[in-house]
């Protein structure tokens, strides 16, 4: 005899299988991401060039600094994005 299919078990299934996706997504980007990291590396690099050679020391600080805020600021905004996601596909 077939055990019943719970719908609430099926729909889980399918939500953890589309995360794992995700995260596989994200975790190998792809060339194309791979080209747009070297391409951002060398925009940085050359921003830090030219920052020290117009006011040195403290142009590579604030600089650096800049970037630094840029580059963490928005994990902790995907991190809430997607934990709001999840609660609105718990409840409803």
């Amino acid at each position: 005899m077939m055990p019943k299919k719970n719908i609430k078990d099926i729909l889980m299934a399918a939500m953890l299988m589309r995360e794992i996706e995700r995260a596989r997504q994200e975790l190998l980007g792809g060339a194309a991401n791979t080209l747009v990291r070297a391409a951002l590396a060398v925009a940085y690099m050359y921003i830090v060039f030219n920052a020290y050679t117009m006011l040195g020391v403290v142009g590579v600080v604030s600089v650096a600094i800049f970037f630094l805020i840029v580059m963490f600021v928005p994990a902790p905004y995907h991190k809430v994005r997607r934990f709001l996601y999840r609660l609105r596909m718990f409840f409803g």
